[in-house]
């Protein structure tokens, strides 16, 4: 296909040439840098798009509470971004295990070994240890996840009060 066509039928369809190419994710011509340079979906992109569109309101200056870019920018700029985004992951990951532990020979072997495996927890429960299953694992992730989630929300409306209160006038 000769690039003119390729140009045409990106235009037509309102794709990039790198979505037509298999080069790029994205669909959008204009988000395809974005989209490289951050490794969001076409979808993350729109929400940022009209996550600003909604901040900004050229015929009256809204007030901070209104503004979705600066609960956005103060969110991932903050201590509690990395803690959230780091217990995600390590939830993701423990599930990942727990998954493939259920899928891999050591599931075929505790289900040869249902007896001895019986037993061993029995010596488990009597010394005081209990066994956890990876899910669980993942759920306590996650839970830490969202605690650190809402001690963020907790505190924000009162700290962006104070930050604000000598620019809004009533």
């Amino acid at each position: 296909m000769s690039i003119e066509y390729l140009v045409a039928f990106a235009d037509f369809y309102d794709v990039s040439v790198e979505y037509l190419l298999g080069l790029s994710d994205s669909r959008k011509r204009e988000y395809h840098d974005i989209s490289e340079q951050l490794g969001l979906c076409d979808g993350a992109i729109k929400e940022l798009i009209q996550c600003k569109e909604n901040s900004s309101n050229e015929q009256e200056p809204q007030m901070y509470f209104t503004k979705d870019t600066a609960v956005l920018n103060d969110f991932l700029t903050s201590m509690e971004f990395e803690i959230v985004m780091e217990k995600i992951k390590q939830s993701m990951f423990t599930y990942y295990m727990y998954r493939l532990s259920q899928d891999s020979i050591s599931a075929q072997i505790r289900k040869e070994h249902t007896e001895q495996m019986a037993e061993a927890q029995k010596v488990l429960d009597a010394c005081g240890y209990c066994s956890v299953e990876y899910d669980l694992i993942s759920q306590v992730y996650m839970e830490r996840a969202i605690g650190a989630l809402n001690a963020y929300l907790r505190k924000l409306p009162g700290r962006f009060y104070e930050e604000n209160k000598e620019k809004v006038a009533w």
